[in-house]
C-alpha cells in the first residue's frame, strides 16, 4: 500500500455494478457479523468471494489483496474462538470498506 492508502479509488468507476454491490454486501456482512454456529464457514467463503472478485481488476494493488490473504489466514486461526474471530471479521470489513468509503 503506499503512504496515502490503496491507489484503488481512482479506478472504482472500473468495476462492475454488480460486483461493487456484491462487495458491500460482504462487507456490511463483515462489518456486523452474526452470532452464528456457521459464522467461521460463513465468513471464509465471503472472504475468498471478495479476493476473487478483486482480482479480477489489475488496477487494484496487490498488497491490498494479499492483506486479505492475511486477514484470511487469521480467521483460519481463530475458528474456534468467536471472540476473535469476530474481531478479525471486523477488520476485514473495515478494509474492505476503505475500497469504496473515498
Amino acid at each position: 500500500m503506499s503512504k496515502t492508502g490503496p491507489i484503488v479509488y481512482l479506478c472504482i468507476m472500473k468495476i462492475s455494478n454488480s460486483d461493487i454491490v456484491r462487495l458491500t454486501e460482504i462487507k456490511q456482512y463483515l462489518l456486523e457479523p452474526p452470532h452464528s454456529f456457521k459464522l467461521y464457514k460463513e465468513s471464509l467463503q465471503l472472504i475468498e468471494e471478495s479476493t476473487a472478485i478483486l482480482a479480477k481488476y489489475s488496477f487494484i494493488e496487490a498488497s491490498f489483496v494479499d492483506s486479505f490473504d492475511v486477514l484470511k489466514e487469521e480467521v483460519r486461526e481463530y475458528e474456534k474462538d468467536p471472540v476473535n474471530l469476530r474481531s478479525t471479521l471486523v477488520k476485514t470489513g473495515k478494509l474492505l470498506g476503505g475500497l469504496f468509503n473515498r
